[in-house]
């Protein structure tokens, strides 16, 4: 038995941790009639006025925060429908990470060949039929039609340029008539297609261009041993996998890199550049640790520049495409797809499957992409990039757990290991959005305050200078120097003097 039944803990643990997050209370709850008869604004201003607040933005967050932890939800299934939205769209950017994960997941087990448990490879296989959209392999269709390779690489290929085609349509018609927010949610959904398809259609296509020899001089199709290469149906299907792989693998990065660099870049440089400038300008106005015996000040008639609004020079796709990242690497999306490519269509090109050639390829990437996420840390939450990084961990570990279960025999510690990781991620994605972190940090906190009266004198070293004292009383005299920085003009001229 050994580590077998973790697997199962970890996501039992994950669905109870779950089930809290969604139905924890608080103490309040909106009118729900006030809320259908003139809309959760109304409801909102009722409460707030009920406690006597203004109804001002921050008064209208408390009593929405307020309303979404409300104890008796359950009784309610309108209010809980509205929690849960709440929640699900905070935790959105998180599931899209995790999706990602398991997309790769998915791609690496079968383009490199990795003997996974056989519950490792049913968990994965299963979520991964959903996530990356696999009708054929969802559908029990071979009981329906005969199918091959070469039909369900079709059916895959072709029924997203046909859902596009009808979302760019509808999102046409729908903005002609005045309706920018559904002209808006059709492209979203377009893209919505594009992200969840992307690694298995090019990891589908890529595996065309690779046939085995036998011994009798023929050659047959790696993927599907069933389907000869020297027939004319493989050479009309490598003439579509042409087309198609100029249409999804390069397509997509194309598309991106199109809207990212030409139609909306001169838009989100300027938010990049907003975003970087109000960093360092609330690095500028914290308040100094070591070095506060300085004051600068700067001249406060300076023009007040105007702010620029996301929404005001973006489209709703150009958001849901940015959503979730920092402006100073709005790019990021595309990236992802260039790593999704390397690490699950290329190795499908790579003559020998699970051979050192194509682990040290994916390592390489793995690697890369792993320092790129450390060093640019791109999302906007902090625990966006720790799960993040969790994720391109848990790739690496999984390739390199490839050398262990290749082995003869394979090591069952190693699979069991590889089985509790695979659950351990999304866990940890779901525990970051609960209170769990900040009760063991003032759990952490209480801990370390008994240490320090138990060892009042047990005390880190400190830095040489003298500083002046937090505990200081404010009629000190210790020296302040204040540095005057004028505008540049002025700076100019008094070095061209």
């Amino acid at each position: 038995m050994g580590l077998a039944f973790v697997p199962g803990a970890f996501l039992l643990v994950a669905v109870i941790i779950a089930i809290i997050i969604f139905c924890r209370g608080g103490g309040e709850v909106v009118n729900m009639e006030t809320a259908m008869d003139g809309g959760l604004t109304a409801a909102l201003e009722e409460k707030a006025l009920e406690k006597g607040e203004e109804t001002t933005a921050e008064a209208m967050m408390a009593v929405e925060s307020r309303a979404a932890a409300a104890p008796n939800a359950k009784c309610d299934i309108k209010n809980w429908l509205a929690k849960l939205v709440s929640r699900v769209a905070k935790f959105s950017v998180k599931f899209k990470i995790l999706i990602s994960l398991w997309q790769i997941l998915q791609g690496i087990g079968a383009a490199f060949s990795i003997p996974f448990p056989p519950f490792y490879e049913q968990a994965v296989s299963a979520v991964s039929g959903v996530i990356q959209i696999e009708l054929p392999a969802v559908m029990p269709l071979d009981c329906i039609i005969s199918t091959s390779y070469y039909s369900k690489l079709a059916f895959k290929c072709i029924w997203p340029l046909i859902a596009y085609a009808v979302l760019g349509i509808s999102s046409k018609v729908l903005r002609k008539c005045g309706k920018a927010d559904q002209a808006d949610s059709c492209i979203n959904f377009g893209f919505l297609i594009m992200f969840v398809i992307y690694p298995s259609v090019s990891s589908g296509l890529l595996s065309m261009f690779y046939c085995v020899g036998l011994e009798d001089g023929t050659e047959w199709l790696r993927v599907d041993l069933s389907l000869e290469c020297s027939t004319a149906t493989h050479s009309s299907m490598l003439a579509f996998t042409f087309v198609m792989v100029g249409l999804h693998t390069v397509g997509t990065p194309l598309i991106y890199s199109y809207l990212f660099f030409w139609k909306h870049h001169s838009a989100l440089e300027a938010l990049k550049e907003q975003e970087l400038r109000d960093y360092y300008q609330q690095k500028l106005e914290e308040a100094a640790t070591y070095t506060n015996n300085k004051i600068v000040s700067t001249d406060s008639d300076a023009p007040e520049k105007l702010r620029i609004e996301a929404e005001e020079v973006l489209p709703g796709y150009m958001l849901k495409l940015t959503d979730g990242y920092e402006y100073r690497t709005y790019s990021f999306e595309l990236l992802e797809t260039i790593r999704k490519v390397l690490l699950v269509g290329v190795p499908s090109t790579f003559p020998e499957r699970g051979g050192t050639a194509q682990l040290f390829w994916g390592l390489l990437v793995c690697f890369v992409t792993f320092g790129a996420y450390m060093m640019y840390a791109p999302f906007i939450e902090d625990s966006d990039d720790k799960l993040s990084q969790l994720a391109q961990l848990q790739i690496f570990l999984t390739l390199l757990s490839s050398l262990a279960l290749s082995a003869v025999p394979p090591s069952e510690v190693v699979g069991q290991l590889v089985t509790v990781i695979l659950f351990l991620v999304p866990l940890i994605g779901v525990a970051l959005e609960t209170p769990l972190l900040e009760v063991l940090g003032q759990a952490f906190d209480v801990i370390h305050g008994a240490f320090v009266k138990l060892l009042p004198n047990f005390k880190p070293p400190t830095f040489g200078v003298d500083t002046p004292s937090v505990d200081e009383p404010s009629g000190s005299t210790t020296p302040t120097t204040d540095v005057h920085i004028p505008p540049p003009a002025t700076a100019h001229a008094n070095l061209s003097a």
